[in-house]
């Protein structure tokens, strides 16, 4: 049961009193279980520190405890605030919540601190929002169980010497990561995984935070593929990083994967989130959204541009079940390419250092 109480304007100090043993016959009458006063602040703004103490005791300790009624109180704060009303309530509540509106970037972020629990070891900690169609929904990476993992079922690379590089393909499952300097061929690689997945009726989702949309179409058609005939399932996104926060982004992510019951995600420009979030965000969100595509049961490949030999600094190496190296080699006057595979968990794989070659948009290895 739902009840609805709209109150007078809270004018004089005896209508405040009174209100106290209204929302308490109320209680009784309905037998509630749960009471949201909101605000809570038009009381205290108009009696004195010690009535308000004395109205806030009565109210929640005589009567609500006593009736074993669970409160919620709702105080307004002023944007930079950080004393909710005269500085006792706090005291009084056994949790404290605190909504902040903090400017993150050219943007404004959510932030939720948990100020107070009583009887938790949890001493205080903070975690960004959004207010979406659902609700209120966090972000709190240190919190994510992790859940899920890879199987024996293989997703091809769409490169037939790729698959024999991996001893059948990837892992149905698994989160991969393709590294390597500009240049080197990842985002050629992750296509022609994502093509030959959706050509085989998976569906895939495809982001980039380096490229358009359009650019990675007109990529797909320079290889000799018709977008047209796989937009069903292959979807294509490019998201500037600039437009989010981590929260948005990752909700904006998950939703995505949900919406189009992806089977496979590809991530590719991933060091354009390291260096608009930084390092440490940056980490706990590819993190999360690791964890949360390995409980859905997603495939998982990630492209990043970086030096192999900085790899072994990097904390995302130590997340992802597989690490396909690419590398640039000078060989007299001309580069070449050079591909190796340095880890794959839970399966034998080939060792050796093999040359790629990319011609006409095809990806052949040798």
């Amino acid at each position: 049961m739902f009840k609805y109480l709209q109150t007078p304007v809270f004018t004089d100090k005896s209508i405040a009193r009174g209100f106290a043993k209204t929302i308490l016959d109320e209680v009784s009458r309905i037998k509630a279980k749960r009471v949201v006063i909101d605000p809570i602040n038009v009381i205290g703004n108009i009696l004195t520190s010690q009535e308000y103490r004395s109205f806030l005791y009565n109210l929640i300790v005589m009567g609500f405890k006593s009736l074993g009624v669970t409160s919620v109180l709702i105080a307004e704060l002023p944007i930079g605030g950080e004393v909710i009303g005269h500085g006792f309530e706090e005291f009084i509540a056994d949790i404290v919540f605190i909504l902040k509106m903090v400017k993150y970037k050219g943007l404004v972020k959510r932030v939720i601190e948990v100020r107070k629990i009583r009887e938790n070891p949890i001493v205080s900690m903070e975690a960004e929002y959004i207010i979406d169609t659902g609700g209120i929904k966090l972000f709190s990476p240190y919190f994510l169980e992790l859940k899920g993992g890879y199987g024996l079922e293989r997703v091809t690379t769409g490169l037939s010497g790729l698959d024999r590089m991996l001893n059948g393909g990837l892992l149905k499952g698994s989160a991969t990561m393709i590294v390597g300097p500009s240049g080197s061929g990842k985002t050629l690689i992750a296509l022609n995984i994502a093509i030959a997945n959706a050509l085989r009726g998976k569906k895939v989702i495809y982001t980039s935070y380096e490229e358009s949309r359009e650019q990675l179409i007109n990529t797909i058609r320079s290889m000799g593929y018709d977008y047209d005939a796989i937009k069903d399932k292959l979807i294509v996104t490019g998201i500037n990083p600039a437009g989010h926060t981590p929260a948005s982004l990752y909700h904006y992510i998950v939703n995505l994967l949900d919406k189009e019951k992806a089977d496979i995600r590809i991530a590719d420009g991933i060091t354009a989130l390291e260096k608009h979030f930084g390092t440490e965000a940056y980490i706990n969100l590819t993190r999360a959204l690791l964890t949360k595509a390995k409980s859905l049961g997603i495939t998982y490949i990630l492209t990043k541009a970086e030096n192999v030999e900085d790899l072994k600094h990097h904390e995302i190496s130590t997340l992802v079940d597989i690490i396909i190296a690419l590398y640039l080699q000078r060989v007299n006057n001309s580069i070449e390419r050079k591909i190796a595979i340095l880890k794959f968990r839970g399966s034998p794989h080939d060792n050796r250092v093999r040359t790629l070659k990319l011609e006409g948009g095809k990806v052949t290895i040798i």
